[in-house]
This record gives structure tokens, sequence and C-alpha cells, in this order.
């Protein structure tokens, strides 16, 4: 019994001390991320642009789709007045 409680505190302390280790790591992590974007912005410029156009697009197209649903709705509705 003794035994197990030891083995459940050690097991606790070093999920804690990874946990803390990480905290700084993923700050770390993120700096020298955008370090890398900012020196080598020129490459993802022209992917962040079609993105953005691709994205233009499919909300276009959804939208479309949705003003012809309406439309559609309208004359369903406008028909079954007349009747």
């Amino acid at each position: 019994m003794a035994m197990q409680r030891v083995q459940e505190i050690k097991s606790k302390r070093e999920e804690r001390f990874h946990a803390n280790r990480m905290k700084d790591a993923k700050v770390i992590k993120k700096k020298q991320a955008r370090v890398e974007i900012e020196k080598s912005i020129e490459l993802l410029a022209p992917a962040v642009a079609k993105r953005e156009e691709v994205m233009r697009t499919v909300v276009d197209k959804a939208r479309e789709r949705i003003a012809a649903k309406k439309r559609q709705n309208r004359q369903k509705i406008k028909s079954m007045d007349e009747n």
C-alpha cells in the first residue's frame, strides 16, 4: 500500500515537471516559428494570396446557392398563394 502511494506521488511529480518544462518550450517554439516566418515571408505570400482567392470563390459560390434557394422558395410560396 505504501509503495503504491509512493509510486503515485512520484509519477505525479514527473508529470508536473514535464508539464512545466513543456510550457516554457511551447513559448520558445512559437518565437522560433515566428522568426522563421518573418525570414521566409516571400515564400508564404503567394500561398496566402492563393488561399484567400480560393476562400473568396467558395464564399461567393455559397452566397449564390443561398440566393438561388431563397428565390426558389419565394417562387414556391408565390405559386401556393396564387392557388
